[in-house]
């Protein structure tokens, strides 16, 4: 799922083992445990206070760990799993800059099992450890809350939108857009085969089912593709490196 670039070390997480490395030579090895069935999703660290964020889709929750993977803390979306039993936001991504940690979830109330899918950016103080009000609000199943060029950005998945500059569309793409990453020009943004493409139709003239990534040039608009074989059907993410 989350992958980073972490003191030219390239981490990521498999949500079934562990936290990862890849090492130079193509070596996997595990470096760090998770919660067993936290269904763990995006991955980021905050240069400023020297921790990692991991968020878990099953315990509704963005994970602190300490630069050697020791548990800190837990910032918890809200008390819905402790009162259900089961996880109802389906978070997948963060990023953490300065004193926060940005979350993006499928619902902010936690009703996307009831058909509700108001999807957000929500924002985490890192001091006191309370929600803030929501970021970047009205997305449907957004994925990769990340930090370019100043610039909070966000892939709001479903409607295809890469949402930049102020949380407005700065691109739209035809397949269900996962996995983003900036090299100061271009974009280069993810397409999984869309598994829930009946939820768009009517909404959208083209549904792509291909899975590639884009690179997107944000200021001409325009974009080619890089098509994957098709034993290949989903992307979380994307690290460019050198």
């Amino acid at each position: 799922f989350g992958i980073i670039n972490y003191n030219n070390r390239i981490l990521f997480i498999d949500t079934d083992k562990g936290v990862m490395e890849l090492k130079s030579s193509g070596k996997v090895t595990k470096i760090a445990e998770l919660p067993k069935d936290s269904r763990a999703h995006g991955f980021s660290y905050n240069i400023d206070h020297d921790k990692f964020y991991i968020s878990c889709s099953n315990l509704d929750s963005v994970l602190e760990y300490s630069n050697k993977f020791e548990l800190l803390r837990e910032f918890k979306l809200s008390n819905k799993k402790d009162l259900t039993s089961n996880a109802q936001h389906h978070t997948n991504d963060n990023v953490s800059i300065g004193n926060s940690v940005y979350a993006s979830m499928f619902s902010s109330t936690g009703n996307w099992k009831t058909g509700m899918f108001d999807g957000v950016v929500a924002e985490f103080d890192l001091i006191s450890g309370n929600r803030l009000n929501d970021v970047i609000t009205g997305l449907y199943m957004p994925h990769n809350v990340s930090y370019h060029n100043g610039n909070i950005a966000v892939l709001d998945s479903l409607n295809g939108h890469l949402m930049a500059d102020n949380g407005e569309i700065t691109g739209t793409f035809p397949g269900f857009t996962r996995g983003l990453d900036f090299d100061g020009q271009f974009y280069y943004v993810g397409q999984s085969k869309n598994r829930n493409y009946s939820k768009v139709v009517g909404r959208s003239n083209n549904i792509s089912v291909d899975c590639s990534v884009i690179v997107f040039d944000p200021i001409r608009k325009v974009s080619r593709s890089f098509q994957f074989p098709i034993e290949i059907g989903e992307i979380h993410s994307i690290l460019l490196v050198d």
